[in-house]
């Protein structure tokens, strides 16, 4: 009897031990839920600054961006213009030739027999040989600019009288008749690249 009373007496205490805990800890777990949901509550308005903050600086880049690109093609026609009014001014009373003109000098100059150098003799200087040799035999031409979405080229534009503006490259002494934005201008002088034109620019009109 007095063994049974015993463990009636440890089985009591035991179970009050077992509330106990489980009140206690059922407290503490409820103290950590209440920090958690904070420190979340927390972390998701900082969250929330963050992509706002983030979202106005995008849109602030994207307003420069758009500056930016307003502020170049400006530019652009500005250095059009000033190249349009320089070559009119230091090419004054020189002719448009024929077609058959232009393959004649094209024959007899040389400047495809020059050797290109990187940042000392470009495409621009071929262009500008061309240029002025043209204009010793008294005709006109200019230097014109094509524009790719990674870096650009100078080519010559020459205005025929029987076939219109049509496109020299000084390198290699290749006559293109058809250029327009969209295009490969490797596939015009078989050269091995793909520089696809954004813009042309010459002192005949700019393609955009």
């Amino acid at each position: 009897m007095n063994k049974i009373l015993i463990l009636f007496s440890i089985l009591i205490i035991l179970t009050i031990a077992s509330f106990s805990l489980y009140f206690s800890l059922n407290g503490e777990i409820g103290e950590v839920k209440k920090e958690l949901e904070s420190k979340l509550k927390t972390y998701e308005n900082e969250h929330f600054v963050i992509l706002d903050n983030i979202n106005t600086l995008y849109n602030e880049m994207n307003k420069t961006t758009s500056n930016i690109d307003s502020l170049k093609n400006r530019i652009d026609e500005l250095e059009y213009e000033i190249r349009r009014l320089k070559t009119k001014v230091s090419q004054k009373g020189l002719t448009n030739p024929s077609m058959e003109e232009l393959r004649r000098f094209i024959e007899e100059d040389d400047t495809d027999k020059l050797e290109y150098k990187n940042k000392t003799f470009t495409c621009l200087e071929f262009a500008n040989t061309f240029v002025r040799n043209f204009a010793s035999k008294g005709y006109f031409s200019c230097a014109t600019y094509l524009i790719f979405e990674d870096g650009g080229h100078a080519i010559v534009a020459v205005n025929t009288t029987d076939l219109g503006v049509i496109y020299v490259e000084p390198q290699s002494d290749a006559i293109i008749y058809d250029l327009q934005v969209g295009d490969n201008y490797c596939e015009k002088v078989n050269w091995n690249c793909n520089w696809r034109i954004e813009k042309v620019s010459s002192c005949f009109g700019t393609k955009v």
